[in-house]
């Protein structure tokens, strides 16, 4: 890796259009009184794809909307227990434009209102920015 976010950048540039619009499986397993993203089946199906040499943009399109489907998953489940029908997408990983717009549109599609950053940058630039903000509260609270 030569920087910050490489193989992320570089998946997500790869990706392809499965003919099937395919994604590969996640795992949502109950943990107390919250979920684990289990990824076992994940990697059993990257894996076959693998050693039956599938394109590397079909390989990172399903990973990509395997993503998209499990987060939805997440969404869709809350919403059981909380009756909560706001999501807020925010941090590095909304720098993924495809999981971005995949994501947000598919949980609109779903019945939910959907926030994300329009002014401010939503990985470490938002963090800063915050960062900057408490400190200046507190500069003018002593």
């Amino acid at each position: 890796m030569n920087y910050e976010a490489q193989a992320a950048i570089e998946l997500e540039t790869a990706i392809g259009s499965p003919a099937d619009g395919s994604s590969y499986p996640f795992e949502l397993l109950l943990d107390h009184d919250g979920w684990i993203i289990g990824t076992r089946p994940l990697f059993e199906a990257l894996l076959r794809d693998l050693v039956s040499n599938t394109p590397t943009g079909i390989v990172s399109a399903r990973f990509h909307n395997g993503l998209v489907d499990v987060l939805v998953r997440v969404a869709t489940v809350t919403r059981e227990r909380t009756r909560l029908s706001r999501v807020c997408l925010s941090g590095g990983t909304f720098n993924n434009v495809y999981v971005s717009l995949h994501l947000s549109q598919q949980l609109r599609e779903n019945g939910f209102e959907v926030f994300q950053q329009s002014e401010v940058p939503c990985g470490d630039g938002g963090l800063s920015l915050g960062q900057v903000m408490v400190a200046a509260h507190k500069m003018t609270q002593a």
